[in-house]
């Protein structure tokens, strides 16, 4: 990878503390969003730049790797459904239009809509384990 910025979509768990931890080992400029309500503060300690967002911000989301000159996006950990699907949830045009084209609301479904939004605005979403090879069997 020559660009050594990388976008971090961090859902709950430990994976995108430990992917944005080996990030920084490898000199990676990294740039996370977080999901309020899931995400762990803990993976502040390993980003240049860090910002929460709410789960249905799809397009300041955007805004905010554009901003930062983010090309590559790997996301990792769980967002959850909970968090999506809630009454008190406000979806923004660009998670609106993403539901509406979408054909059902299954969690692989949506987050491929997601990467193809992603590719959409200039961002490429890439494999998530692939800082991680010293963890791979």
């Amino acid at each position: 990878m020559q660009d050594k910025k990388l976008g971090l979509i961090a859902g709950n768990g430990k994976f995108p503390i430990l992917f944005a931890k080996e990030a920084k080992l490898k000199n990676y400029n990294v740039i996370v969003a977080g999901v309020k309500g899931d995400t762990s503060f803990f993976v502040r300690f390993f980003a240049d730049k860090f910002q929460y967002f709410h789960v249905g911000d799809l397009g300041e989301l955007f805004e905010f790797f554009k901003t930062n000159g983010v090309k590559k996006v790997i996301m990792a950990g769980q967002v959850n459904p909970d968090n999506l699907f809630a009454e008190n949830v406000v979806l923004d045009k660009e998670f609106k239009d993403l539901f509406d084209a979408i054909k059902d609301r299954k969690a692989d479904t949506i987050f491929s809509a997601v990467a193809e939004k992603l590719r959409q605005h200039g961002i490429e979403l890439i494999d998530s384990t692939c800082l991680l090879e010293n963890y791979m069997a």
